[in-house]
């Protein structure tokens, strides 16, 4: 997939003009010059930057190109996916649909370029709890894929991930959940259980089994997942930082405190040294809404000041101001003494951090 998103972003910088098309050598250098900046700043990961030169290429291609010109198809495929990374879903599906007719038509219906306009128009359209409205262009996906590469392929686990990713978090889908063990399983038997690539799928299978409270599954994925990123590459740290704070989690939902303890202090001992009044809590127990409250109909919040000790367990928490009912302080303590912190370490050993603070809310739902 990586190849195919590659050759993407440089054909359009590739192809020559077509004949009698040169008389606005003007135009095509601004469009040159568009795609130029837009791919500099991809790759920097600068979106919103990008998005500029991505319309400037996209309007400049429309007015200079032919519709058979696969240079307009990639144009528009360009713009509608910065589109789609700045959030702009609406006129991000507008746009990939036209990219991905254009793609059919210089390709024909079962290219192997129609894959990347595929899957960012199922993503582009995918809905919460609305597994349909992306079901059509992620299946097409995997079989133009399984077509080109075949289904125990590196690029088959690819777009299965890809796929499998949008449809859990969207729609908890069935056929998302087949299609992320699968990616995992290609993945083991291509690279083994200690590469990145079958991590990331293990962390995904994790927060699947979070999601549905099945500790247990969840726990041995994440541990997985763990021992596939090295906190000492940069570009794996966060992951492995993550995987963690997944496992506080886990453990701390099946009642194994001391479990979850190695976690919280391995995520203190990796993590660069946090003010204490912004330490975030790596594992948070819902509080009980009082039932004086909820009778009455009654919302607010209390605020709480406490100390995170060595081992990433609150102390002396104390109510420094509450709003909406009395009732709140004491379910607000309750919930506060189960929480889990990433200890402050200091010259390399773990430390009682004072003064935290948190606000609990309490607010019915409409």
């Amino acid at each position: 997939m990586m190849r195919i998103a590659a050759a993407i972003l440089l054909s359009l910088l590739l192809t020559p003009p077509a004949p009698g098309q040169d008389d606005g050598a003007t135009d095509r250098r601004a469009m040159d010059e568009a795609w130029r900046r837009y791919t500099e700043l991809l790759a920097q990961r600068d979106y919103e930057a990008s998005l500029v030169y991505a319309r400037r290429g996209y309007e400049l291609a429309e007015a200079l190109l032919l519709e058979s010109d696969e240079s307009l198809a990639i144009a528009t495929f360009n713009y509608g996916n910065n589109l789609l990374r700045v959030r702009e879903r609406e006129e991000s599906v507008a746009i990939l649909k036209l990219a991905l007719d254009r793609f059919e038509r210089v390709y024909g219906r079962n290219g192997v370029d129609l894959i990347p306009a595929l899957l960012s128009l199922g993503t582009a359209i995918a809905a919460p709890f609305d597994e349909d409205r992306s079901r059509h262009h992620f299946r097409r996906a995997l079989k133009l894929t399984a077509r080109h590469y075949g289904d125990d392929s590196v690029e088959y686990a690819d777009v299965a991930f890809q796929t499998s990713r949008v449809r859990l978090e969207m729609a908890q889908s069935a056929d998302g959940r087949r299609d992320l063990h699968q990616a995992h399983r290609i993945y083991v038997d291509r690279f083994g259980t200690d590469n990145p690539r079958t991590g990331r799928a293990a962390f995904y299978l994790g927060k699947l089994e979070l999601a549905r409270k099945r500790y247990g599954p969840a726990t041995e994925h994440f541990l997985a997942a763990l021992q596939a990123f090295d906190p000492a590459v940069e570009s794996q740290r966060q992951m492995h930082l993550t995987s963690r704070a997944f496992l506080v989690q886990a453990y701390e939902s099946k009642g194994e405190s001391e479990l979850a303890t190695e976690h919280c202090l391995a995520i203190g001992r990796l993590s660069a040294l946090v003010p204490k009044e912004e330490l975030q809590p790596l594992f948070r127990s819902a509080p009980e809404y009082p039932m004086t409250a909820l009778r009455s109909g009654r919302s607010g919040h209390a605020d709480i000041e406490f100390t995170v000790d060595e081992n990433g367990f609150v102390t002396n928490p104390r109510v420094i101001a509450v709003e909406g009912s009395r009732d709140f302080e004491a379910a607000a303590l309750r919930a506060v003494q189960r929480f889990r912190y990433a200890p402050s370490f200091v010259d390399g050993e773990a430390v009682e951090t004072d003064g935290v603070k948190t606000r609990i809310t309490f607010r019915i739902e409409q």
